[in-house]
């Protein structure tokens, strides 16, 4: 059996960037030239930081995600690292608001930590680098 560690966060930094795309696609609403994107690192006081990304759907609301993002962050700051509690957390801190708009993609990010064998959701961390070339 593998013993699977306990993380604890202890903080999270969140940068908005806007990754221009190589070939545009082409969608009913028009056309998407760039990738709007939230790079979030994530850090643990057992010195683990993990990365992810969240893409936003316009470039109009790329600042306001990041900022809740950083908020998010600040308020799990102390919490076991438990995608399943955070999500719970989550669920009653969203409760007036809902799933949809900005508090469903901010919170979306919280299921890809950690990214251990047993995490039903595996998924290895992003560098920004990676992050950005995957869009393009």
């Amino acid at each position: 059996m593998i013993a699977e560690t306990k993380l604890t966060i202890s903080g999270l930094q969140a940068r908005a960037v806007n990754v221009e795309l190589e070939r545009p696609v082409q969608t009913s609403a028009g056309e998407i030239t760039s990738a709007a994107l939230v790079l979030i690192d994530l850090e643990t006081r057992e010195g683990t930081t993990g990365r992810a990304y969240i893409r936003s759907y316009t470039t109009i609301v790329l600042e306001p995600l990041r900022r809740l993002v950083e908020n998010l962050g600040k308020t799990l700051e102390g919490d076991t690292l438990a995608p399943q509690e955070i999500e719970r957390k989550l669920q009653v801190m969203f409760r007036l608001l809902g799933p949809q708009g900005l508090t469903g993609i901010a919170a979306s990010c919280w299921d890809r930590w950690p990214p251990t064998p047993l995490s039903p959701r595996r998924r290895q961390p992003r560098t920004r680098e990676q992050a950005a070339a995957v869009i393009q």
